[in-house]
């Protein structure tokens, strides 16, 4: 099965295109420049270790592609990449759940 059938264009060639164009390009570039504006450069750098992993999720979703231990094993390394980054951010936010957890109000038994 071949992208073009005579002179007609194959629709998922269209839809492949589509989403090229729209989601992954316009969309990807819009959300880039939002983070740029909210939280800078340096962090917004960090959306392209998760662009691997979105791309093999849709992989597997739409297309049906193994995702195999290989795969889970990179994105295990790029989350503790991203976890050493942010870490002095990821262990605020915990203590700032683990307060919140504190402070609610328990149902008396």
């Amino acid at each position: 099965m071949g992208v073009v059938r005579g002179r007609r264009v194959a629709p998922e060639a269209v839809a492949a295109l589509f989403y090229l164009a729209v989601v992954a390009g316009a969309g990807g570039f819009g959300m880039y420049f939002w983070l740029l504006d909210h939280v800078g450069p340096m962090e917004a750098s960090l959306l392209e270790y998760v662009i691997p992993v979105f791309a093999a999720v849709a992989g597997w979703l739409v297309r049906g592609t193994a995702v195999d231990a290989t795969t889970v094993g990179g994105f295990g390394v790029i989350f503790v990449g991203f976890l050493l980054v942010k870490r002095e951010d990821v262990r605020r936010e915990f203590v700032r759940l683990q307060d919140r957890g504190r402070a609610a109000p328990r149902d008396a038994d």
